[in-house]
């Protein structure tokens, strides 16, 4: 009865259909009398699983339908039908897809704004009356099943829904009007009705992103500029986080086009000062928001994503409002997802730090404390504010914003849940980054796709190596945790990844000395982490990697120089250091090919 007898009749319908599709496969692979029982038994299964349904696909519809209409009690014996009805019926012919079509337009239209709606407390309750998005996952699942492989029907059956949503609601007639309804969320365009369409809406641009194909999608362009971006700026910081969301997925989305640049102008804004951003267009709601936390987070994973596909150059033209306002080339989409880098003069990426010099480096990652300017441009706003922290670009903007989100977790306060989980995000995103470096150093210069360069690459990786061993991470030994397995599995994978984290060493070491700790002993943790990376042996097939000869004259200098500036009396915690260097360069793995008469 009730719930658990919903459950338990979906689960069994499944369950069959399971094990009549694994026993006709089997009756499949094998010969003679055990194919003869398995298709049998596959036989039996099949006949079980048609006496409990209905006789066609079209009247599967109809069952669901009948609960559609009666409301939200109703909607969660709904979703088990859709979960049945997408896995256990017939959808190749075309009657069939038509009408599924035209139930998904109607599960589509349910309005937030009606009585039992806003009453409802069904666990299928729609998202922007407070559901947990059951509803909205199980209706787009059941329409992918549906249209299996064919991805451009379902991308036009749903934008087909999200336009007539649009006109019924008048979305787009309050936005020509001024867009004052639409930004602060008055009657006649209530926050709810936004919200519950910008969800529909974000699974559409998820299906279109799954594509990987150009497909015809008339009029999403300019229902990402004449509602998305307002919403973005909405009073409802729920209505702004999923916002936030569609600008992410549409700007990672090749077949989009026309808005790149605002768009990630846009995450910018939210990620460096969450509230209105200043200099907005004429005809935009003048107004102010309530900063919240998980809308900055969104912005930031967003902003991670984006650096992730299209690469450091492609995010800096258009955060400092440059470049042109298109999305890369379609050919770039088979690059998307994977970490930039940039052309370094060995041509590889975040190697033996052979492009830039120590000095430099130290230089780069010690800017990434927030001092006083920096502290400025956190409390500025918008559009100014997003220009002060990627004036020098967007990685090291973001890496300005997670070394200031360690920075106070040494504070009393602490950092608070959003925070965490922004930082989080910056950690996943740069992990990411570094991840995929080995794979786009080979990409061909067509794609648009740039390795990081060196010194950026060892920015990254000293800064994720002082997160495992930083004071001010021991409260979140889940960030400790993941990158320690995170750099584990990455110098496994070959030695080119290695000599990535070998290059960063004397970079992590200078700026390990440099934090204002009572008993600091980072910078001697950081050699002795590395020292045990270096253990790990790449896997079987992995093409050895020079470079190590890098970090062994750094090393040797930084020994001379300790014992000539401490002229023979050398204090304890520099023969510490020295100790763990020389340790250090005992386990480097030198090829014959490097210049070891550099080292005598």
């Amino acid at each position: 009865e009730g719930l658990q007898g919903i459950l338990l009749w979906s689960a069994v319908c499944l369950k069959v259909s399971g094990v009549a599709t694994a026993r006709g496969m089997a009756s499949a692979t094998t010969t003679g009398a055990a194919a003869a029982v398995e298709a049998a038994t596959a036989s039996a299964y099949q006949d079980a699983l048609e006496a409990f349904l209905p006789e066609s696909s079209q009247l599967m519809c109809k069952l669901v339908q009948l609960h559609l209409e009666g409301g939200p009690a109703s909607r969660f014996a709904a979703c088990q039908l859709m979960r049945i009805a997408g896995s256990c019926a017939d959808w190749t012919d075309a009657p069939s897809r038509q009408c599924a079509a035209e139930l998904l337009l109607q599960m589509m239209s349910l309005d937030p704004e009606s009585g039992e709606e806003a009453q409802a407390a069904s666990p299928a309750a729609l998202v922007a009356c407070g559901g947990s998005s059951l509803w909205e996952d199980s209706v787009c699942s059941f329409a992918a099943q549906v249209h299996g492989s064919d991805g451009a029907e379902l991308v036009g059956h749903m934008l087909q829904g999200v336009q007539l949503l649009a006109a019924a609601w008048k979305l787009e007639e309050v936005e020509q009007q001024g867009g004052q309804h639409v930004a602060s969320g008055s009657n006649s365009s209530s926050s709810a009705r936004l919200r519950q369409w910008l969800h529909w809406l974000l699974r559409l641009l998820h299906a279109l992103a799954r594509l990987g194909a150009v497909c015809p999608t008339p009029g999403l362009s300019s229902l990402m500029h004449k509602l998305v971006m307002p919403a973005s700026l909405h009073t409802d910081p729920h209505v702004r986080s999923v916002a936030v969301q569609c600008l992410s997925v549409a700007a990672l989305t090749v077949q989009l086009s026309g808005g790149f640049s605002s768009w990630v102008r846009r995450l910018g804004e939210l990620a460096v000062h969450e509230g209105r951003p200043q200099g907005q267009a004429s005809g935009q709601a003048q107004y102010e928001c309530e900063p919240n936390g998980e809308v900055q987070r969104q912005a930031t994973k967003g902003l991670m994503a984006l650096l992730a596909a299209w690469g450091p150059a492609r995010l800096d033209e258009a955060l400092q409002g440059g470049g042109s306002s298109q999305a890369p080339a379609p050919h770039a989409a088979a690059a998307a997802g994977a970490a930039e880098s940039s052309h370094g003069d060995d041509g590889g990426s975040g190697g033996g730090g052979s492009g830039a010099t120590l000095d430099d480096l130290a230089g780069l990652l010690s800017r990434t404390h927030l001092g006083p300017e920096a502290e400025g441009v956190q409390q500025g706003a918008g559009a100014e504010a997003a220009a002060g922290l990627f004036r020098r670009g967007v990685v090291e903007g973001l890496l300005n914003r997670l070394s200031g989100l360690v920075d106070r977790l040494c504070d009393a306060e602490g950092l608070s849940d959003d925070e965490q989980g922004e930082l989080q995000e910056l950690v996943q995103g740069f992990a990411s980054l570094l991840a995929h470096q080995a794979d786009h150093v080979q990409l061909p210069a067509a794609f648009g796709i740039r390795p990081l360069t060196d010194h950026v690459a060892s920015s990254i990786t000293a800064q994720l190596l002082l997160l495992i061993v930083h004071p001010a991470t021991e409260q979140l030994q889940a960030v400790r945790q993941r990158l320690a397995v995170f750099f584990q599995g990455f110098c496994s994978e070959s030695s080119f990844n290695k000599r990535m984290v070998v290059g960063a060493v004397m970079l992590a070491v200078h700026h390990g000395l440099l934090l204002p700790l009572r008993k600091n002993t980072v910078h001697l943790d950081v050699v002795k982490l590395v020292g045990k990376l270096l253990q790990l042996q790449p896997s079987a097939g992995d093409v050895a990697q020079e470079g190590h000869h890098v970090l062994a004259l750094q090393v040797m200098r930084e020994v001379e120089a300790a014992i000539t500036r401490e002229a023979g009396s050398v204090a304890k915690p520099t023969l510490d250091l020295m100790k763990e260097l020389v340790q250090l360069l005992t386990r480097l793995e030198l090829s014959p090919s490097e210049p070891r008469a550099a080292l005598s």
